[in-house]
């Protein structure tokens, strides 16, 4: 059978586009999630306490919080509100997830005292 140089099985390399490496970097990329904080913390105490754990470590965004809080496997407590780091001001975003798994998500004056799940990757 002859080597067809267009198809991936032949002779020709296949290189992926732009698009597919930044893809393939993002899935590559693993989210490392902490223990939660052992206290509620206004949010600003909350980026300090991820700053002490090392400088990898970090407040989740919105989206990240919201998968930790959706995944029984995280550990995350329900009905437990969690600081993301989304801020403007003197506002931030946090969330919650209740026992049916319906998320919940608002905005809190920083002052607030939340608990936190640092991430790092």
């Amino acid at each position: 059978m002859e080597n067809d140089p267009t198809s991936p099985q032949g002779n020709q390399e296949v290189k992926p586009s732009v698009e597919e490496n930044i893809l393939n970097k993002k899935e590559e990329t693993k989210l490392e999630r902490g223990m939660e904080s052992p206290n509620e913390l206004a949010w600003r105490d909350a980026w300090d306490y991820c700053k002490s754990l090392g400088e990898v470590w970090r407040l989740p965004n919105s989206e990240e919080l919201r998968k930790i809080l959706v995944d029984d496997t995280a550990g995350a407590r329900k009905n437990v509100k969690y600081w993301s780091s989304w801020h403007y001001g003197d506002t931030s975003t946090w969330h919650s997830c209740d026992e049916e798994g319906k998320l919940t998500a608002d905005y809190g004056n920083k002052a607030e005292k939340y608990f936190i799940i640092p991430v790092k990757g």
